[in-house]
Parts: structure tokens; C-alpha cells; sequence
């Protein structure tokens, strides 16, 4: 296995918030998938070695509208199979797993960074990725009241573009304290008694297409249209187009339901 050792500046403070807010992310992700807790810190100021693209599953988190960019979380082989991702054993499935949790919590940090949904990401798997001119820094993976000396490693790489609209971002978003009249703060749980018996559709969503319309009209008895999802990953609860949770398709009395395995940071609307 060849590894690739990145050297750079000092981590400013920003980078470290930056990468702090990676961990919160990560830390969420791993929560809904693995058997067990972990936490995520930032390993410290000296960069460590990126392993090659052929030992390691690498994950593109793409960033657009106000904070454009990329940053890729490259997890070792070591690390993604001492993760024991529940009910994934073989590779893929395990790829496949983790994405899903990983899209839902990077929208959770683009949302906490832009409310007004300014902000979008995107997650994908990349093959073979080697850092180039993104700065790169280790996080370390702990057992939650484990023992730290059996931390493992993932990386976080961020371009340069991406840290710098993130610190305009979060400056934004410490700066945005919207005024609440004193009246209505005290009134809010009160106000909320008096909806919680109003019934909301909620759809389970196991994958969606665009379809053109030329095809929509093609569709006859018999025909097969093909998902975004694949069988092991994470099917969706969404509620008036916003998705709140993705979980485990399941059987109740021979209907569908789901096991809810990771809830989004704002759940309603």
C-alpha cells in the first residue's frame, strides 16, 4: 500500500472549526449505521498520510450555491472494516451504507450553514482520489468510552475554495440571530400543544427518477423503470417534499414500514 504525505501551514482556526463541524457530521453518520458509538476529533495540527486510491473508499462531498467546493472523507480499508457497519459486511455493501448516511448528515451541515437552503450538497463515491491541492487533515475515530489508543483514521481533504466560503458561511450564520418577541417566546410550547393532533402525510420513498415525458407516455403494463437507490441502501421518509429520516424497509403484518436508523437535524418544515 503506497501512501502520499501531505505537508502544509499551520491549521488556522477557522480550518479547525471547519474541521470540527466535519466530525459533528461524521459522528452523526456513523450513529445511524454502525453497531456501535463513535466520536470524531481532529488528530491534531501535523497532516498524516493520505493511504493510495486502490486501499481506501473516498467519499466526494460537492458544496454549491453561497459556499462552493469540494471536501472528500478518505476512509482505509482498516478503518471502514473495524467500523462493523450494521448488517454490511462485504465492501460494497458497506460503501453503499455509509453514503447514505453521509448524504444526509452533509445536507444537515450545508442546512445549519445557510437556512434560507442557499446552500446544497452532494455526495458521491470517487475512485482512486490522491489530493492535490486540497489541504488535508487527519481525524481520529474513537469507541465512545473506549480506549483512545485504538483510534482510527479517516481523512478530510478540503479545496481551498471550499474553506474559504465556509468561513464567510459560518460568520453569516453566527451573525443571524433572528429577534423573537419576549410574548411569543413564552407562548411557543403552548402554541405547539395545540397542533400535535394534526395528522401530516408522510410518504416512504425507496428512490426516484426523472423521467422525460416522452418516456412517461411510453410506460405500458409490464414496463420497469429503474431507481436512484440501490437494494442496501437507506430508504427515506419525507414529509411535504422534505425528507425527516431514512431507516431499514420492513414487514408489519404484511405491510411495508421502516426502522428508523437516522433522524435529519430539522425534521419539520
Amino acid at each position: 500500500m503506497r501512501a502520499k504525505t501531505m505537508q502544509g501551514p499551520e491549521f488556522t482556526e477557522v480550518w479547525k472549526t471547519v474541521a470540527q463541524r466535519f466530525c459533528d457530521a461524521l459522528k452523526a453518520a456513523l450513529g445511524g449505521v454502525c453497531d456501535e458509538s463513535w466520536q470524531a476529533r481532529l488528530a491534531g495540527e501535523a497532516v498524516g498520510a493520505v493511504p493510495d486510491g486502490g486501499a481506501s473508499a473516498s467519499f466526494r462531498c460537492s458544496f454549491e450555491g453561497a459556499c462552493a467546493g469540494e471536501a472528500v472523507l478518505v476512509f482505509p480499508h482498516a478503518t471502514l472494516a473495524g467500523l462493523s457497519l450494521r448488517g454490511a459486511q462485504k465492501r460494497k455493501a458497506q460503501i453503499a451504507k455509509l453514503l447514505g448516511a453521509l448524504e444526509g448528515c452533509m445536507a444537515g451541515l450545508a442546512e445549519s450553514l445557510d437556512e434560507d437552503g442557499a446552500i446544497s450538497a452532494r455526495v458521491e463515491v470517487v475512485e482512486g482520489f490522491q489530493p492535490k491541492d486540497e489541504r488535508v487533515a487527519e481525524l481520529a475515530l474513537e469507541r465512545e468510552g473506549g480506549d483512545s489508543g485504538g483510534a482510527m483514521s479517516v481523512h478530510l481533504c478540503l479545496s481551498q475554495g471550499l474553506l474559504t466560503t465556509l468561513e464567510g458561511a459560518m460568520q453569516r450564520a453566527a451573525s443571524a440571530k433572528p429577534f423573537v418577541f419576549p410574548e411569543a417566546a413564552e407562548r411557543s410550547d403552548a402554541n405547539l400543544d395545540l397542533v400535535m393532533d394534526v395528522e401530516l402525510n408522510v410518504t416512504l420513498r425507496f428512490g426516484q427518477r426523472r423521467l422525460a415525458l416522452r418516456e412517461v407516455l411510453e410506460l405500458t403494463s409490464g414496463s420497469v423503470v429503474e431507481l436512484d437507490r440501490q437494494v442496501d441502501e437507506p430508504v427515506e421518509l419525507v414529509l411535504d417534499g422534505r425528507v425527516v429520516a431514512r431507516g431499514e424497509a420492513v414487514i408489519i403484518d404484511g405491510n411495508y414500514g421502516m426502522r428508523i436508523t437516522q433522524l435529519m437535524q430539522n425534521m419539520l418544515p
